[in-house]
């Protein structure tokens, strides 16, 4: 396989709105590591010639990791200044040459942060002091530091106007860590992980959902159906929120039950309730959190991933691949065990076990889905090789899936 991938990690607020995207660059056609320079010129020059920036990034800022190569070529001058963010690598030698490179793109309203610099090594904020003036990040990885050193930092910039990034951020202890010393932002999948909380139920709301769904997924008669939806007024006063949104073009407004099943089908319907689950409403707008960009997009990607494994298979088998991605976070949402969650739903052994125990078909289909998101390059081209995943399709669904979510 010879590809371009790149890969992004969010950066959130603490209303888990994504904000910004760390880039990561690969292409299996480089027979050995490139300069950051190399990887920096390569992102930038992918998203704008081959993948557009609209589709990456959104409407969101893009970080792009710089070593003094990059900062210093005629190239840089060619970087759409609204869409990306410069982290200074911590190899730049701060010299009167780049310190006044930097002083100069600031001035024409570049961006730009430190990137995860290691603070610990003597003389580094010394190093770097002259150019904190022009800085709008500092991305630290909390891992390890001491806490006592963490105050000493804060205390230390705090009369800078710098925002301070808390990355490598995937457990909801390194988040009560980076939120107790007013980090602004964090990068990290740390949404993700579910808090459990102990003989909690599930919340009426989330159990209704649970019973439309199966009585979507049985034989039960569209009028029991009817019946069923509108006896609940929120879930109802939704959908038709949903279905009359600017996400479809009907051309008269939906006002019933009856022609939302008639116009959307049974199934996109119990899509819907799934995501559901994940937020107040299933919308598309710019603020949409990070964990329901994530379920959004995984769910997608599993669908369209089991299409390429396997281009002739049946529409239920693709609607189980939806079903694990959604599913598969499911914990996060409810504060449940999943095991126990899994309990409300009948579920076929296949999708049982790739939820719990991340075996079969589905199973693997999810470690891959997890893969992507964490791009793990190594493990997504064993993927690809294992079912003789064309390059250019695949290349294709990660695009499509970018643009939509």
């Amino acid at each position: 396989m010879s590809s371009q991938l790149i890969g992004r990690q969010p950066i959130i607020d603490h209303h888990g709105d994504i904000v910004a995207y760390e880039l990561f660059y690969e292409s299996s056609s480089l027979q050995q590591k490139k300069s950051e320079s190399t990887q920096a010129s390569v992102i930038v020059a992918s998203l704008i010639d081959t993948f557009s920036v609209k589709t990456i990034l959104g409407n969101t800022l893009g970080f792009i990791k710089i070593d003094e190569t990059f900062l210093m070529s005629t190239f840089i001058n060619s970087v759409p200044k609204n869409l990306f963010v410069f982290s200074l690598l911590g190899s730049i030698n701060i010299t009167k040459e780049t310190h006044e490179r930097i002083r100069e793109l600031h001035a024409q309203g570049y961006l730009f942060a430190l990137h995860d610099i290691d603070f610990k090594t003597t003389g580094t904020i010394r190093r770097f002091a002259t150019v904190i003036p022009f800085l709008s990040y500092i991305k630290i990885n909390l891992k390890n530091l001491p806490q006592e050193y963490l105050a000493k930092l804060t205390e230390t910039f705090k009369a800078y106007q710098v925002d301070f990034i808390a990355t490598n951020i995937n457990t909801n202890e390194e988040y009560a860590i980076a939120k107790a010393f007013d980090y602004k932002y964090v990068e990290g999948y740390f949404f993700s992980e579910p808090v459990i909380i102990e003989h909690k139920t599930i919340e009426p709301k989330a159990m209704a959902i649970i019973q439309l769904y199966n009585m979507l997924k049985s034989d039960i008669s569209i009028e029991e159906l009817i019946s069923t939806f509108e006896s609940n007024h929120e879930l109802t006063i939704q959908l038709l929120q949903y279905i009359n949104s600017s996400s479809f073009f009907f051309s008269k407004e939906v006002s019933s039950i009856h022609q939302v099943l008639t116009l959307l089908g049974r199934e996109p319907l119990s899509n819907w309730l799934l995501l559901l689950l994940y937020g107040k409403s299933v919308n598309h707008s710019k603020s949409q959190s990070a964990l329901m960009q994530m379920v959004s997009k995984r769910s997608a990607l599993m669908k369209g991933l089991y299409k390429l494994m396997y281009p002739n298979s049946k529409q239920s088998d693709e609607d189980k691949a939806f079903f694990v991605g959604v599913m598969s976070l499911s914990s996060t949402v409810m504060s449940m065990p999943l095991n126990l969650i899994l309990k409300e739903i009948n579920l076929s052994d296949d999708v049982n076990n790739a939820l719990l125990e991340q075996t079969g078909v589905y199973g693997e289909l999810l470690i891959a889905v997890e893969a992507i998101e964490k791009f793990d390059v190594e493990k997504i081209r064993e993927f690809i090789a294992k079912y003789s995943i064309e390059t250019t399709p695949f290349l294709r669904l990660m695009s499509d899936i970018s643009t939509k979510f």
